[in-house]
């Protein structure tokens, strides 16, 4: 399946499943407004327009998170921490977009690893959806293992 009607959009390559939704995200991330209507007034010929400030979706809490585990010496500049957090937020969508792609071809309520695993090979390069994908199931493990560890350690009450 080859992919030939990719766009540019600020100076970033944009696949045709996403690129609408790429351009929405760009606003989210950098809080622009939309204008939602023009409507002229009676009193004057002025177009009045109404703006709606967009949540913005961002991941800075959880990038210096993982920044103070991994590298607590390591210092991330604003233009740095804003460049991560678009690059995760960009990488979601995407990972959005094939999962909504797969559910409309098998339809589901729950997702599954291997729905997830497909999205990410279709989403990344091999190699990097490869390590995606084994650094994505030690975490689940890791995750699980931790949970089922602090239940059978915590104290059982007596009837």
């Amino acid at each position: 399946m080859s992919r030939t009607n990719c766009s540019w959009i600020n100076n970033s390559l944009a696949l045709p499943k996403s690129s609408e939704r790429f351009e929405k995200l760009i606003k989210w991330t950098y809080g622009q407004t939309i204008n939602t209507s023009n409507q002229k007034t009676k009193k004057s010929d002025r177009n009045v327009k109404k703006n709606v400030v967009v949540l913005q979706k961002t991941y800075k809490r959880f990038i210096l998170r993982v920044k103070k585990l991994v590298a607590p010496k390591m210092i991330l500049g604003s233009q740095t921490l804003k460049e991560l957090d678009d690059l995760i937020v960009h990488v979601i969508d995407l990972l959005q977009t094939e999962l909504s792609v797969l559910y409309r071809k098998y339809p589901k309520k729950t997702l599954d690893t291997q729905a997830i695993d497909t999205a990410i090979k279709m989403c990344f390069p091999t190699l990097l959806a490869n390590s995606a994908n084994e650094f994505g199931n030690l975490a689940v493990y890791t995750y699980f293992q931790e949970a089922f560890r602090s239940v059978s350690m915590s104290p059982k009450k007596k009837v």
